[in-house]
């Protein structure tokens, strides 16, 4: 499952499946989560199961794949019509601009935002806890044309790490690497609390790197899609204080073909039965839990037209 060509076959077969079971609804949903053992997937996978229980017609299923990245192509090939998404990429896609530019997928509509991702920056706990010590040392960022190691290059390099690129390194487990002092520090953009940061914790003692982009004026802060945000503390061991940081919100998108009742659905069904929801995903502590502030957090791009009313319509 772990090859893009997997991921493909994967994806087409269960859009077959799909078709093949065309009943009572107005078409089935196919929405592009992430890791098989990450948040998005998780989040992709309750989206599916608490839609279905209002409507048993409803046909859903999650597609696995890498990360955001994935998930933007794979809209843009039709071959889902859902996915979870980082704020800054589809931004940028929508847009057309940074790493999308020139290659602009402008029929991209958000349908809410489902938590807050904030920049990890994860040290041994005997390292200096600033930007200014991990200068010229081996960093990773993220696997290659991942969303973390895009937000990565962009958020070090405004706040004081202008040679990043030449700072990185590509390593198979970040974990072991950071542990045996392999790399200096290691880069996420992630849903708090996270299975691997809690593994990693409990096999090194850790902390996080403050992210403080007031002592640079003008920097990463003129970017929409961030916002001052924390790591809290007490979630893993020796970490007993909060982390300032920057964030950027996780994004359920879709495109201007969605149906409009199969997005009131979504929503809908979501909010009925979100208790449970918030009791099965893991990154409980950056969930929004307000309609409102789905609904802001989602207005980086245009919304699907079903959204906001859907949104706004919630008691």
């Amino acid at each position: 499952m772990g090859s893009p060509l997997n991921r493909l076959l994967f994806g087409v077969l269960l859009w077959s499946l799909s078709l093949l079971s065309w009943g009572a609804t107005r078409g089935p949903i196919v929405i592009a989560g992430g890791d098989l053992n990450g948040v998005y997937f998780q989040i992709a996978g309750e989206f599916c199961r608490l839609a279905s229980l209002d409507n048993p017609d409803l046909v859903c299923s999650v597609m696995p794949s890498a990360g955001s990245t994935e998930n933007l192509q794979l809209l843009r090939e039709g071959l889902v019509n859902l996915a979870l998404v980082q704020g800054d990429l589809l931004y940028w896609a929508q847009r057309g601009e940074g790493p999308y530019q020139g290659r602009a997928i402008p029929q991209l509509r958000s349908v809410m935002a489902t938590h807050a991702e904030p920049f990890t920056l994860m040290v041994l706990s005997t390292q200096t806890a600033n930007l200014a010590s991990l200068q010229g040392k081996p960093l990773y960022l993220g696997a290659e044309h991942s969303g973390s190691r895009a937000t990565a290059l962009l958020v070090l390099k405004q706040l004081g790490l202008p040679d990043v690129e030449q700072q990185e390194v590509a390593v198979d487990d970040p974990m072991t690497a950071l542990c045996e002092q392999k790399i200096a520090a290691w880069a996420m953009v992630i849903g708090h609390p996270n299975k691997q940061v809690l593994d990693t914790a409990k096999r090194c003692a850790i902390r996080f790197v403050p992210i403080l982009p007031r002592n640079k004026p003008g920097a990463a802060e003129k970017y929409p899609f961030y916002r001052v945000s924390q790591i809290p503390g007490r979630l893993y061991p020796g970490v007993l204080t909060n982390t300032p940081t920057l964030a950027l919100p996780a994004i359920m998108v879709t495109t201007d073909r969605m149906d409009d009742q199969l997005v009131s659905g979504l929503i809908t069904g979501y909010w009925q039965h979100r208790k449970s929801f918030n009791k099965k995903v893991s990154a409980y502590a950056n969930l929004f839990r307000l309609p409102a502030h789905m609904q802001q957090a989602a207005m980086l791009i245009p919304m699907h037209p079903a959204a906001a009313p859907a949104l706004a319509g919630l008691r």
